[in-house]
């Protein structure tokens, strides 16, 4: 009669056990990385569009417009310095996402800041201004957001109305 050794190793320590070829081999136990940094890493959110369409001009001398050809919204903002002139409602952003937004600033210059309120009195972020002949991407890191309200887009130009295409708005993993 043949005899079997099968090693049995956990994590109490090492036995050995006896058995006949009669008797089946226990199931190969699971690899498990003992390791973090061995484990595969958790996949990124995919990033969210936020719709456009859903921008609130904000001033009586703003307008944004569609505009096909420059591939997003023309932007006019508000002549005065600081004026607010677009609000756009955002989704729940979920932990660590940021707040990307695509524009092509053509004349003067434009702010960017997410807010934690819908009338925009508080902001979340720092503001981030681009200037004309720029074409930024724009992120604004919200993962300290309870959750945030909108995008204000306002006017950073100390000279008048500033002009850009607003390309996109995208919650990203970073």
């Amino acid at each position: 009669m043949k005899r079997m050794f099968v090693l049995l190793v956990g994590v109490a320590g090492l036995a050995i056990a006896g058995c006949d070829s009669s008797t089946p081999k226990p199931a190969e136990p699971e690899v498990v990385a003992e390791n973090p940094a061995e484990q595969a890493p958790p996949s990124k959110p995919a990033p969210q569009s936020v719709d456009l369409a859903t921008a609130v001009v904000t001033s009586k001398a703003a307008k944004m417009v569609d505009d096909a050809a420059a591939g997003g919204k023309l932007l006019t903002t508000d002549p005065a310095y600081g004026g607010y002139s677009v609000m756009i409602p955002l989704p729940v952003i979920p932990t660590g996402m940021k707040v990307r937004l695509e524009l092509d600033v053509k004349s003067g210059a434009i702010g960017a800041v997410v807010t934690e309120t819908s009338d925009a009195n508080t902001w979340a972020t720092a503001e981030v201004v681009a200037n004309a002949g720029e074409t930024p991407v724009i992120e604004l890191d919200a993962k300290v957001l309870d959750p945030a309200k909108s995008l204000l887009i306002r006017n950073a130009s100390k000279t008048g109305a500033s002009e850009a295409i607003v390309k996109s708005l995208t919650l990203v993993a970073p």
